[in-house]
């Protein structure tokens, strides 16, 4: 089953290059951590202050603004600088300075110009299918069925987005490296793998659910140990997420054997 050998090349790929990963990963992922925890815990903290009283909200709504803003910014260029890093290190084993990645600025523009390309896609064929999809499952709803509603939802949605998402970024790494391809390049490669993709989405789904279940069954009432967990699997989602877009190109686009 090829999906699977997919997604177990690229948990390989990190786990079997781990000093790279961290030295790849953990200076985006700390900037991103400190970033979320200053600005949203700030903003959040302040709610309680004196400004709450007495048309403070304003101030407060302003303030937890500019913090998303900026949260949002640093997410977004720590996550480009994290994922053409990795690409070019797998790819073209490219080593990172101690652990400082290198930074690569003109292929995260292109990197990043092509990731809003592939997510208007997504979203737009999202909203029209979960629109058509809603609207069919609505009288669950009413008669008590959420349960059943969400989990069809999500069969039925996210997991189509999730293979869409997957053949239309197939390419993507190609602008961490300057390879120069076609913007429909990756679902072109993948033409004949749809069978294979829909499974590797559905594993990566699975297993992403029940990380996310464990935190909330296990960590989730000891905060300290909670923020350890988040940030455990933010790291391992995101590095293995940058690691099946590296091990489809290089296996659909590059004709990389899967070892």
């Amino acid at each position: 089953m090829k999906g699977l050998e997919l997604f177990l090349h690229s948990v390989r790929q990190v786990t079997g290059n781990l000093d790279g990963a961290l030295r790849v990963s953990a200076l985006p992922i700390l900037i991103q951590t400190v970033v979320v925890l200053l600005f949203m815990g700030g903003a959040m903290m302040g709610m309680g202050g004196p400004g709450a009283m007495a048309g403070g909200g304003m101030g407060m709504g302003a303030g937890m603004g500019l913090g998303m803003l900026i949260v949002m910014v640093v997410a977004v260029v720590t996550s480009l600088w994290l994922a053409v890093a990795w690409h070019r290190y797998v790819l073209l084993n490219e080593q990172p300075q101690g652990f400082v990645p290198p930074y690569n600025g003109e292929r995260m523009m292109g990197y990043f110009g092509r990731s809003l390309g592939y997510g208007l896609i997504v979203v737009i064929a999202g909203a029209v299918l979960g629109t058509i999809i809603g609207s069919l499952l609505s009288p669950l709803l009413s008669g008590g069925g959420v349960v059943v509603f969400l989990i069809l939802m999500a069969v039925l949605v996210q997991l189509p987005m999730i293979y869409l998402a997957f053949r239309l970024t197939t390419a993507l790494p190609g602008s961490a490296v300057g390879s120069g391809l076609p913007f429909m390049a990756g679902w072109e490669a993948t033409k004949g793998a749809s069978a294979d993709i829909l499974v590797l989405s559905a594993i990566a789904v699975g297993a992403h659910l029940v990380l996310a279940v464990l935190g909330f069954l296990i960590f989730d009432r000891i905060p300290v140990v909670s923020i350890l967990w988040n940030v455990a699997v933010t790291w391992l989602v995101t590095m293995v997420g940058v690691s099946i877009l590296t091990t489809l190109y290089g296996h659909y686009i590059e004709k990389r054997p899967l070892v």
